[in-house]
């Protein structure tokens, strides 16, 4: 190396010649792809907005209108139907409305147009906005406007005393365990398994939807008394204690104790204790003691208890189980041979003993067997009831949702859930009625 340095100063500027030139190539390609990747993004956007936006293109134009018939398009479009919104949110949307007024020249059709896609896109932000992602990892939660992913499961022994609450709009997707569980209010989702180690417990004052897709059960209650709230239950329930008030239980329940209200039970209600029924609509029941008011309807033929059954003046229990049913849900004729089955409380009970080789017991049995004397006569296949049934207990289950013929209107009738459920209300409530069996035939009908 000379002392001036030639030689080197020679070899880096070589160096960086060369480099220069990598580097000026590579810079090229990069810039080009990146402008190519922009105008990709533009063209997208401009195609989404053209496939969303329509004509809008005629909004946008560079010449003002006078204040006046801005003002007038600004109340014209501000009288546009908004649903669900708050006067809040909507006084937001009509302020960014006639921001974008002041610097365009629309029609009235594009005005109202433009008006009802931002109202949308604000709602659509309001609900992402509120429904929030929750991540769980606290002892206790307060879920409101949440979506919690997975479930809510304790990971260390001080989670195993956890208190969920839930003050509304809120769906759980996985299995959920609590050593208490309160909802304040709907909405409210539960897509998975649900357990508590105290209590379940639905506020009176609860309103909305509460959606229980997977079974449930307590170590001690399961109580809801709330008469403004859609409570539903997807599959079988089992506590201790179980009080309910307008529920819809597609299973069964299981429990030491239950007073039902004003409920449809598409299963059985099997206890050990007792039995308290008001006005209900149930499958069949088991249990030590039965006590009975209202109008009672069964969908199975036969039902047990230990004690003979207690009930009110005035009490009528009828069975369902050749009822058309199946006509009823479509809105269709009931057919002539089908019909309820009223029930006489006082001397239907039939007393069975049974005895094995270390015990005797002896049951009450309250059943339409021995009172339809020609059942088979009838074609009970054609009134669908076991389908109708069948689709209400399996409910979330079925992969798929199935056509049950046409309704009086010739349109298509399919078994889902909810309207499953609100022609059992109607049953229940005396919207939709079966007719009574008549109990004749012809006796020529024998040698057919």
């Amino acid at each position: 190396m000379y002392p001036d340095g030639t030689i080197f100063k020679t070899n880096i500027d070589c160096k960086t010649n060369s480099q220069r030139d990598t580097t000026s190539a590579a810079f090229f390609l990069f810039s080009l792809s990146h402008t190519f990747t922009q105008l990709f993004v533009l063209i997208l956007f401009f195609l989404i907005c053209l496939s969303n936006m329509e004509n809008l293109n005629a909004v946008f134009i560079n010449d003002m209108l006078p204040q006046e018939r801005k003002s007038q398009l600004a109340d014209k479009a501000g009288a546009a139907n908004i649903p669900d919104m708050s006067a809040e949110e909507k006084e937001n949307v009509d302020a960014y409305f006639q921001s974008m007024l002041n610097e365009t020249n629309p029609t009235d059709e594009h005005a109202m147009r433009v008006k009802k896609l931002i109202a949308k896109l604000y709602s659509l932000l309001c609900i992402m906005k509120k429904l929030k992602e929750t991540h769980i990892n606290e002892t206790n939660i307060l879920l409101d406007g949440s979506l919690v992913k997975g479930g809510i499961l304790p990971s260390k022994i001080s989670e195993l005393t956890r208190i969920v609450t839930v003050q509304g709009d809120s769906v759980i997707e996985g299995p959920l365990y609590a050593a208490q569980l309160e909802i304040q209010n709907g909405e409210a989702h539960f897509q998975g398994a649900v357990f508590t180690q105290r209590e379940l417990h639905v506020n009176s004052d609860a309103k909305g939807v509460i959606d229980f897709q997977k079974c449930v059960a307590s170590s001690s209650s399961v109580v809801s008394r709330a008469r403004k709230c859609d409570v539903s239950f997807h599959s079988d329930i089992n506590a201790k204690s179980v009080s309910l008030v307008n529920a819809f239980i597609a299973g069964s329940i299981y429990a030491d104790e239950i007073t039902l209200e004003n409920c449809v039970v598409i299963g059985g209600i099997f206890a050990t204790q007792s039995v308290d029924l008001n006005n209900c609509i149930i499958g069949t029941f088991n249990a030590p003691s039965i006590h009975v008011e209202g109008t009672i309807q069964m969908l199975l033929p036969t039902a047990f208890s230990v004690e003979k059954i207690h009930f009110v003046p005035g009490t009528k229990m009828y069975n369902l189980s050749l009822a058309d049913l199946g006509a009823l849900y479509r809105g269709l004729p009931q057919s002539g041979e089908s019909g309820r089955i009223e029930m006489n409380l006082d001397v239907d009970a039939i007393r069975t003993t049974l005895t094995d080789e270390h015990i005797q017991k002896t049951l009450y049995s309250y059943t339409v067997v021995g009172k339809v004397l020609a059942a088979d006569l009838v074609d009970y296949d054609k009134f669908q009831n076991h389908f109708l049934l069948t689709a209400a207990a399996l409910g979330p289950q079925l992969l798929r949702t199935y056509d049950f013929g046409t309704d009086a209107d010739g349109k298509a009738k399919q078994l889902t859930f909810d309207e499953i459920r609100a022609f059992f209300f109607d049953l229940l409530s005396g919207k939709i009625e079966a007719q009574e069996m008549t109990g004749t035939f012809n006796i020529s009908d024998f040698t057919r």
